[in-house]
């Protein structure tokens, strides 16, 4: 069980799973809550910050989220306005 898919599953699908497959509970616990974030809306820049940041909108502004929230959640960006704000920059 890897950090994006315990996100994109949520904890308690995750758990079923991690039960079929003889997951320690404990370790997906420690995983949950050493998520940066849990949903998109976690993000701490808005849609409309980003959107008028790089000028994309509709399905490219929502392939850039996508891109921005999986970054995050493997830990790669920073859930913080100058991490995120550079990696637009980039």
């Amino acid at each position: 069980m890897d950090m994006m898919s315990l996100y994109q599953n949520g904890f308690y699908d995750s758990r079923i799973i991690g039960t079929i497959l003889h997951f320690p509970v404990k370790k997906l616990e420690t995983m949950m809550c050493s998520l940066p974030i849990t949903s998109r809306k976690d993000i701490i820049m808005s849609s409309k910050e980003i959107s008028q940041m790089t000028n994309k909108k509709g399905s490219e502004l929502g392939i850039l989220l996508k891109e921005l929230e999986k970054k995050i959640v493997l830990g790669k960006v920073k859930n913080t306005k100058e991490s995120i704000e550079n990696y637009l920059k980039s």
